[in-house]
This record gives structure tokens, C-alpha cells and sequence, in this order.
């Protein structure tokens, strides 16, 4: 029995009988049209076609029901998707792939997982047999593709166990070696999760290494501090003919930033002024702006910001960061300000930069007003936000605000509760330090190296000889935590104020970090006020041969010699 003629769209008119005998063209034209939505990613118009399927009693036909699920993913519908997915008799691999990736594409790698595992179950869709007229596949059986999205939501999701079961899977079926984007996404998921020599090992073991290849491999050492080898990996690259992409270059852009090899990144920057990239690529610009500006060339870092075509919240976060970590934080709050009044709009890492550059000049009004605009777009659920909120209103000694602002926080962790607690160590309440210290242990919270600089430095000032010691011993015995130099120097200080010189010289020797100038000038300090002019001599000696003619350390000294009364 035939239906009634349908109303399509403006365009057309088609007859569309019950779908066994639904002709191939008719058919054709409806794959047609869903392929068009899907590459134009249409989500109004891929929807509207989702319903006139549903209402013509189509929408689980073995054929377009498929077609409609790639439609949808394509155009970012997701949930629509997954509800004609689910209800699916029959579905091919391309379906099954399109529905996987959606959720990788659309944060829910999780999903994408789930699926794959529900593909092995004895129900699982995989035991499904089927041809037709419409199709030669006859099974349900995951592919490249299939592992390629698998793959990436392992890398998004940074579980390396499962990753590694893909890996074994995929070895298994030859598709290492059949399949360069199979293990280009192997190289990507062992490179971002940490893993660089096994990314090496299968980057090692492929025949052809693609500019992806080469890519994946520089990007993973540039991002975990490896700069040095992913430079050298860059380089090897281009001995072997490989051309770099914008990606690449990205990538080993970065990593001359983080080693501080200025005269490399000048000689890639040459590379892509050549090609172009520079003004017309936002990721490269932004990148050059931002190893300019860490690296302290200011003024070429502002000449490339300046010549971008377009600039996005990425290359102005570069350029405020630039200035700030280079101590021009008032030039940094103009341009913060320059940035509010254009088209860009800023992010959480913008509010950051502006709110430390604020606190940096001691700008309270405007942390007030930046705080406003925080509130008003709902940044305050951010961590690192809120965290930064509280740092900079206790840094400017609003400790009020930094304690409202605490108040309200929906996770309290151990950087808001040490943020705090700086705040009161700066305005000398040793008191409150202590009751918030103790406060954070009650809830649960563990201190971190920074919390324990706080409370050591704060005994120090205080000569709190007893409970400095308690501290410092705490700190590796129930926390886990080695001390490092700053802790080190906190309990020199301490120590050097209560008079115990003897124990100043024995950790001296003892301590696993060599002295630093900061130490002998400490212990040069408390041989002036206690009047030990051996220990000064040998403080000064050992002073003077780490940093030769330090004008510091002979003012110590000779504070020393006139406080004992004797001639220099």
C-alpha cells in the first residue's frame, strides 16, 4: 500500500511508498540530500529531515537510517544521533564509525569507549550478520577508522591502560602497517599521555613516516619538556625531505620558547615568513608572539602581534603573559584593557593575566572590577579563576575579599588554602597562618612544597624555633615531600635566629642542595648578631667563591668585623 504524496521541501515532491518497495531512486535522492546537509554541516535543516523521516515511518530503514546518523553526527547533532542509532536493527561500519567519532568530536570520549567495549559483549552489535541489496558488508567489524577515534578518545581521556589494549588490537590485525593514520594516532596517544619512548618505538617501527608522524612525535617532547630532542627530531625531519606543516612549526616554535633557544626559533621564524604563515596562520603568529615575549624580546614580540591579520584570545593572553613575566605589568593592564574594547573576547586565561598584572601594581579597584566581569560570565566555577581572585586580593592585603571570594569557592583545594594563607604571612599575621593551616588539614586538604614555604617562613620570622622543626620533619615524614631549597633556606633562617649557628653549620653540610648566594648572606646575617666572627669568615669565603666581588657579601662582613670592633 502506498503513502500519500509527502511534502520534501520547495524543491521537491516525492512518492514515497512503504520502504520495501520504495524505489531505488527515491532512495538515492534521499541519501543525496543527507550527504549535502552532512558536508554542509545543515544542523536546521539535517534536523527538519530527521523529522519528515520519522513521520514517513523511515527513520529506521536500513539504509537511511544509517546515512541519517552520519548526517547528524556530521552536523554536531549528537544526541539526535545516538536516539536513531539506538534504534537501529542493522547498522553498517560507516554507522558505527560516525556515531564514535561524534563522541569523541563532541566531549564524550568516554561514550566512544563504551561503544567499542558494548561491540564484544555476546549481545553485541558485532554479532550481527546481515546483507542486502543496499550493501556487500556483511558483518559488523571495526576498521581503521574505526580504531583512529578510538584511539584519539584514549589520548582526550588520557587513559593510557585502554590505549594500550588498542594498540595490541590493532597490531594484531596488521593495521600498524597497513594504516599510517593508525599509528600516527599511536605515536599522538603515547606522546600526550607521557608515554615518549614507547611513541618513539612505534615511530621508529612504521616504514613511511609522514609530516604527521614527524608532527606527533616533535609535538609530544615539545610538551613535556623535551625541547632540546624535539628540536633535534625537527631537524631530522627536514634532512629526511619532510616539509613541515603549521602544526609542526607550532610545535617546534614552542619547544625553542621553553629551552630558551632564541637564535633556532629566529631561523624557523625566517622559514615561515618565506611561506606566508606567519600573518595568515593565528596558531603560528601566536606562538612567535608568545616565544618573543617569554624569552624577553618584547619589542619583536609586539612587531609580530601588530602585523597579525587576525588576533584571538590566544595571541593576546601571549602578549599580556609576555609582559607581565617580564615586569611591565602596568603596560600589560592597558592592553587588557585595549583587548575589552575590541571584538575579542576573553577567556579564563585573560582574566588571569589581567587580575595578576593588577595585583602586581597593586591595582585594588580594578581586581575589583575584573572580579565583577568574572562573576558576570560565570568564570568563577574556574579553579584556576577563583584561585587567582583569592591570590591577588590577599596580595594586595585585602584579605576580606580574598576571604569572600574563598567563602564561595565550590572546590577549596590546597591553592586557594595556600593563597590565603601567603596573604595573612604578607601582612605579618603569623597567627591566622597557623589557624589556616590547621583549618586546611581538618577538611582533608594535603599541603603542597608552596604551603610548607608559607609556614616555615612565617616560623622563621617569629623565631618559632619548635614548631619550624615540627614543620620540616612533618613535611617528609607524613607528607611525602622533600624538602627542596626554599625549605632548606626557611630553616638556615630559623635557625640562624634562635642562635643555634652550630645546627646552621651542620645542615649546611648535610643538606642535599648546595648553598646558594641567598644562604651565606642568611648566615652571614645571624653571625652579625651573634657576634661569631669564625663561622662570618668561612660563610663569607665560601660567599665569595660562588659569586665572585658580590658586593653583598662584603657588606655582611665588614657589618660583622665593625660590630666586634675589629679592622677589617
Amino acid at each position: 500500500m502506498a503513502l500519500p504524496n509527502l511534502q520534501f521541501s520547495h524543491t521537491s515532491r516525492l512518492l514515497l511508498p512503504e520502504w520495501r518497495n520504495l524505489p531505488q531512486v527515491s532512495i538515492q535522492s534521499l541519501v543525496h540530500i543527507m550527504e549535502i546537509h552532512g558536508k554542509c554541516r545543515n544542523a536546521r535543516k539535517s534536523v527538519s529531515l530527521h523529522g519528515f523521516l520519522v513521520e514517513s515511518g523511515l527513520e529506521t530503514h536500513v539504509l537511511l537510517g544509517n546515512c541519517l546518523v552520519l548526517m547528524l553526527t556530521s552536523c554536531g547533532c549528537i544526541q539526535e544521533a545516538e536516539k536513531v542509532f539506538n534504534k537501529l536493527s542493522f547498522k553498517n561500519i560507516s554507522c558505527l564509525n560516525s556515531i564514535i567519532s561524534g563522541y569523541v568530536k563532541h566531549g564524550k570520549p568516554q561514550y566512544a569507549l563504551i561503544m567499542y567495549e558494548k561491540m564484544w559483549r555476546d549481545d553485541g552489535i558485532c554479532k550481527e550478520m546481515w546483507k542486502n541489496e543496499y550493501t556487500l558488508e556483511h558483518t559488523l567489524y571495526p576498521n581503521e577508522y574505526t580504531f583512529v577515534a578510538l584511539l584519539t578518545a584514549c589520548t582526550k581521556l588520557k587513559d593510557i591502560r585502554r590505549g594500550i589494549q588498542m594498540h595490541i588490537e590493532v597490531a594484531r590485525l596488521g593495521l600498524i602497517e597497513k594504516d599510517t593514520a593508525v599509528a600516527n594516532s599511536l605515536i599522538d596517544m603515547y606522546a600526550k599521555c607521557s608515554l615518549l619512548s614507547k611513541s618513539k618505538q612505534v615511530f621508529d617501527g612504521i616504514r613511511v613516516k609522514s609530516v604527521v608522524s614527524w608532527t606527533a612525535l616533535i609535538g609530544g617532547y615539545a610538551q613535556h619538556g623535551h625541547g632540546e630532542q624535539a628540536i633535534k627530531f625537527f631537524e631530522e625531519m627536514q634532512i629526511q625531505g619532510v616539509n613541515a606543516n603549521a602544526r609542526t612549526f607550532v610545535s617546534v616554535l614552542k619547544a625553542c620558547s621553553s629551552t630558551g633557544n632564541i637564535a633556532k626559533g629566529e631561523v624557523i621564524h625566517a622559514q615561515v615568513e618565506r611561506q606566508g604563515l606567519v600573518k595568515g596562520d593565528i596558531f603560528i603568529g601566536s606562538t612567535l608572539v608568545d616565544m618573543y615575549a617569554k624569552n624577553g624580546s618584547l619589542a619583536k614580540a609586539q612587531e609580530i602581534f601588530n602585523s597579525l591579520v587576525y588576533r584571538n584570545a590566544i595571541s593576546w593572553n601571549a602578549i599580556l603573559s609576555g609582559y607581565i613575566e617580564n615586569g611591565h605589568s602596568e603596560e600589560a593592564v592597558k592592553f587588557f584593557e585595549k583587548m575589552q574594547q575590541g571584538r575579542v573576547l576573553p577567556n579564563a586565561i585573560t582574566f588571569v593575566c589581567g587580575l595578576k598584572a593588577c595585583g602586581n601594581i597593586g591595582a585594588i579597584d580594578k581586581i575589583g572590577e575584573i572580579h565583577d566581569e568574572i562573576e558576570r560570565k560565570g568564570l568563577l566555577e574556574d579553579a584556576f579563576v577563583s584561585n587567582t581572585l583569592v591570590d591577588m586580593y590577599a596580595r594586595c592585603g585585602a584579605l576580606t575579599k580574598a576571604q569572600q571570594v574563598f567563602n564561595k569557592l565550590r572546590v577549596q583545594d590546597v591553592i586557594s588554602w595556600t593563597s590565603l594563607m601567603s596573604g595573612y604571612a604578607q601582612l605579618g599575621d603569623s597567627e591566622n597562618v597557623f589557624i589556616i593551616f590547621d583549618k586546611m588539614l581538618g577538611t582533608g586538604v594535603k599541603p603542597d612544597p608552596v604551603t610548607f614555604i608559607i609556614v616555615l617562613n612565617t616560623c622563621s620570622r617569629t623565631g618559632l624555633y619548635s614548631k619550624g622543626k615540627s614543620y620540616f620533619e612533618a613535611m617528609s615524614d607524613e607528607y611525602g615531600i622533600m624538602p627542596i631549597r626554599e625549605h632548606h633556606s626557611c630553616i638556615l633562617d630559623l635557625l640562624g635566629r634562635v642562635g643555634q649557628l652550630d645546627k646552621v653549620r651542620g645542615l649546611m653540610k648535610e643538606m642535599p642542595v648546595c648553598p646558594n648566594i641567598a644562604m651565606w648572606h642568611s648566615v652571614l646575617s645571624s653571625c652579625k648578631k651573634w657576634g661569631n666572627v669564625e663561622f662570618a669568615k668561612k660563610a663569607f669565603e665560601h660567599a665569595v667563591h660562588l659569586v665572585k666581588n658580590d658586593a653583598g657579601s662584603y657588606v655582611f662582613m665588614s657589618q660583622v668585623y665593625a660590630d666586634a670592633d675589629l679592622v677589617v
